[in-house]
């Protein structure tokens, strides 16, 4: 049976400490060829089939059948902040700063679990990080915590406004073996009336142009999407991943 005859599934797994939906674009023949991942953090199993519904679109399709590991959130606002901060309102849960352990135990457990169970191909360049809002930022932290795991990143509406990231972010950047990074953010984001969270706009700016910088000409994207922070997540998702995996 061909690559295009075979049909993709859906599934849920237990691994390690995570819970996720996976996608496998040629199905579970052990016989199938084995395929790139996109590790999503923070998606629940809904957003993982309506990201896998807008990719089949030829905008936003990928070069070559991809599987998508969809991980859902448990403790949100530890394991996806790099750095400790207050809460954003009053009786939420303040920031803590278990990005880098969170990752790391995505890099050390994880993904060699599911690319010994499935036929997920085992190399850094053939996996991509991704994720939106503070798991977006978590994301942009895997370049520092984890880029000998991913050699290309999506942070998608991120929560830069995150008190010290970008000081953080510039100074932990590794010189080399970064192959793509994809940012974006909505338009509407920085008009809010929290002042933190205001600070995203000119965040963002100076992250890109961070970016710009330092990553080869072609590798990096930053867009402005339409709408505010709630605004078609799923297909600004799907828009990061087209891209990075034309690289």
């Amino acid at each position: 049976m061909s690559a295009k005859e075979r049909k993709g599934v859906f599934l849920p797994f237990e691994a390690v400490e995570f819970t996720g939906s996976l996608y496998m674009p040629l199905g579970l023949d052990p016989e199938a060829p084995r395929v790139p991942a996109v590790y999503l953090l923070g998606s629940e199993e809904k957003e993982l089939r309506e990201i896998v519904s807008l990719m089949k679109k030829p905008e936003l399709r990928p070069g070559k059948p991809t599987a998508l590991v969809a991980l859902h959130p448990v403790r949100w606002e530890n394991d996806y902040s790099p750095l400790k901060a207050p809460s954003l309102r009053p009786g939420e849960a303040p920031f803590g700063d278990g990005a880098g352990a969170h990752l790391r135990l995505l890099r050390d457990k994880l993904i060699p679990e599911l690319e010994k169970e499935y036929n997920l191909i085992p190399s850094a360049r053939e996996r991509i990080l991704a994720g939106y809002s503070l798991a977006g930022l978590c994301a942009l932290s895997g370049a520092l915590y984890v880029p000998d795991a991913f050699t290309r990143f999506a942070g998608v509406s991120p929560s830069l406004w995150l008190e010290g990231f970008s000081d953080l972010f510039e100074k932990d950047f590794p010189p080399r073996g970064i192959d793509g990074i994809y940012l974006s953010l909505g338009k509407k984001e920085p008009v809010t009336k929290n002042e933190r969270m205001a600070r995203v706009g000119e965040a963002f700016e100076r992250t890109a142009a961070f970016l710009s910088a330092r990553l080869p000409e072609g590798s990096f994207r930053a867009e402005w999407n339409d709408g505010n922070h709630f605004y078609e997540p799923e297909r600004r998702i799907a828009k990061a991943l087209a891209f990075l995996s034309s690289l």
